[in-house]
């Protein structure tokens, strides 16, 4: 049995058709009582893959988002595609203060919302639901589109690629940044994970693809793109809406806890009001009112939409109350031989026992571990795959358990990385200026001595890199796309 056999069980479970049949009436209300966060995201992969239609799950914290995130990542195969939709300002009002990668998931995630797509699926939290977004209209009007075998013109993709606040550069290497080179010309949209390469004839782009800005390695051949911009300083003098009112047709919202969300809210509104208040020139910024969700009007919101709350607390008094009969996994404090005790009478008792764990070396450790204490067929099947909480699911009797919990570690969450820009990085210009013997400095491998440039073999083809000497004889290549990782030596002698 792999993950999917498990999703067809909660697809064609009794209590997903209740919570189906819950959801049917506009303006639905559905609390479900007792449901963990591991089992929470096979429940809501569940609906999504058995009725299509845009689900939005707003968690109390980023954290807790990020895990269900996740997990819902790990479940969701080809059929769909769950994104994350983070808070963009650390501060409001406060630009430095932006994450770069936040910016780009926010984007990706209204580029879904506003595509074709008949299932969609954004995880957030009240933090970022605060931060209102663009209109669908003003994005739609704002998005390049360019497709394979077409004409464009390179010099106006290059004005409109300015006028969109894009960054000119030698080579890209974040989003925001595009470069032109004869007939290639390379931009890094701020929807998608990596950046695009056109290659032209002429004025007709005659191939598309993705690559890797690190070693300029394709990782995909494209038909059709959509370069989206910066979605929260692009578009400082349109208006502004929420996230829910974004979607063409209403969202089912699948929510922890309306009450706190809704106060977290009304924190984050207030922070942006101080914040406003203190600054010096008011009449270059818009009130917050104008950017920012209230808290009231969250409430107001939620009231009209269908919503299914999972909390301790049922906030709506009318709603439908589904009871889910499941415990959390159990503590066994690394005793090996309880949790053999366990799982044997938990199968006894009709149960499917599972064990999660993306690491092939912990799924032998425990195989060697339960051989050793009692020879035998294992009482378990291992997924390899990671989830953020295990649990005891008594309704379908199935048991699910974590190898990270099983060994006490840390279980770390994933998202996309932020984009670290070094101000003192080369430019091919400087890199001409260098002379052998000047000291430089690689973000990872510290410094050391230019040598000059050579042609060297990557994967089969040959590259232009950058020959660092460092101690002892060491030689290391750069490529020379990847000049972002290099800086100067600003140190007054400089040794190695």
């Amino acid at each position: 049995m792999d993950i999917n056999d498990i999703l067809l069980k909660y697809r064609q479970s009794e209590k997903n058709r209740e919570i189906a049949d819950a959801l049917s009436d506009d303006g639905a209300k559905v609390y479900i009582r007792g449901v963990l966060q591991g089992l929470l995201s096979f429940y809501l992969s569940a609906q999504i893959l058995e009725h299509k239609g845009t689900h939005i799950i707003v968690l109390n914290d980023r954290e807790k988002a990020a895990y269900v995130f996740n997990d819902l990542v790990m479940m969701a195969g080809k059929v769909y595609k769950p994104l994350f939709f983070p808070a963009s300002y650390k501060v409001p009002y406060h630009p430095e203060a932006v994450d770069n990668a936040n910016i780009s998931m926010r984007a990706e995630a209204l580029n879904a919302l506003n595509s074709g797509r008949s299932r969609k699926l954004i995880v957030t939290y009240p933090e970022a639901l605060a931060e209102k977004v663009i209109t669908r209209k003003v994005l739609k009007k704002n998005t390049l589109v360019i497709e394979k075998h077409r004409d464009y013109s390179i010099d106006f993709i290059n004005e409109l690629l300015i006028e969109y606040e894009f960054e000119k550069v030698d080579y890209v290497y974040e989003p925001g940044q595009f470069s032109v080179r004869g007939g290639i010309v390379d931009v890094f949209s701020y929807s998608n994970d990596y950046p695009y390469r056109l290659e032209f004839f002429g004025d007709e782009v005659e191939s598309i693809r993705t690559f890797n800005p690190a070693d300029q390695l394709s990782v995909k051949q494209l038909e059709k793109i959509e370069i989206i911009p910066d979605v929260q300083q692009h578009f400082r003098d349109e208006n502004y809406i929420s996230l829910f009112d974004f979607n063409p047709k209403d969202p089912v919202v699948w929510i922890e806890d309306a009450e706190p969300a809704a106060e977290r809210i009304r924190k984050t509104f207030k922070k942006a009001e101080v914040q406003f208040d203190n600054l010096k020139d008011k009449t270059a910024h818009r009130p917050p009112g104008e950017l920012y969700f209230k808290a009231e009007e969250f409430m107001q919101k939620l009231g009209d939409l269908k919503v299914v709350e999972y909390g301790l607390k049922k906030n709506f008094r009318k709603a439908s109350e589904i009871v889910i009969n499941a415990h959390p996994q159990p503590a066994f404090n690394k005793n090996f031989g309880l949790l053999l005790e366990n799982l044997l009478a938990n199968k006894k008792h009709g149960y499917r026992n599972f064990i999660f764990s993306e690491q092939q070396s912990q799924i032998n450790r425990l195989e060697r571990i339960f051989k050793d204490i009692g020879p035998g067929e294992l009482p378990y099947e291992a997924i390899p795959l990671n989830l953020s909480g295990g649990f005891i699911d008594a309704d379908n009797r199935l048991l699910c358990y974590t190898d990270h919990q099983i060994f006490e570690r840390y279980n770390r969450f994933r998202l996309k990385e932020g984009f670290s820009k070094n101000k003192q990085a080369l430019t091919v210009k400087e890199l001409n200026n260098l002379k052998k013997g000047d000291f430089v400095v690689h973000i990872d491998h510290g410094i050391g001595r230019f040598s000059g440039l050579e042609r060297i073999e990557v994967n089969g083809r040959m590259q232009e890199a950058i020959r660092l000497e460092y101690k002892d004889g060491d030689v290391l290549y750069v490529s020379i796309h990847s000049l972002h990782r290099i800086s100067r030596y600003t140190g007054k002698e400089g040794t190695i």
